[in-house]
């Protein structure tokens, strides 16, 4: 099963004072491109099919999307399937949001199968 940020599974670390935090989310991951059309939008996909390639099983987007990472192409079950632990959100547009507004009511679509197959979105 994929697990989404915000669970049990990944949790944040106080260090002590002047000592960064580490978030531990586990690994391998699905990268999620969203409905990205700009590369410049995808730096974190990028930067970790480039620097963790090792722990990147594929990529998943929206059909409106126009980046490829050159990763395997997968669903969420697919990626757990092969060993998906975490979904990542590697890209974010102007301004830092991850989700373009026309996201949310293609969501209502997919969200129901994505829960059922994969069941990595909690509510």
């Amino acid at each position: 099963m994929i697990q989404a940020m915000g669970t049990a599974s990944a949790s944040l670390r106080a260090g002590k004072e002047g000592e960064t935090s580490r978030l531990a989310l586990p690994q391998p991951y699905l990268l999620f491109l969203g409905d990205t059309v700009e590369a410049g939008f995808a730096k974190t996909a990028f930067g970790l099919r480039d620097w963790a390639p090792d722990l990147c099983v594929g990529e998943f987007a929206l059909p409106s999307a126009r980046i490829d990472l050159g990763l395997p192409k997968l669903s969420p079950a697919e990626a757990a399937d092969r060993g998906a632990r975490s979904l990542v959100i590697g890209v974010a547009n102007s301004g830092g949001s991850s989700l373009s507004p026309g996201f949310r009511p293609w969501s209502r679509h997919w969200r129901p199968g994505w829960i059922s197959s994969a069941g990595c979105i909690r509510s």
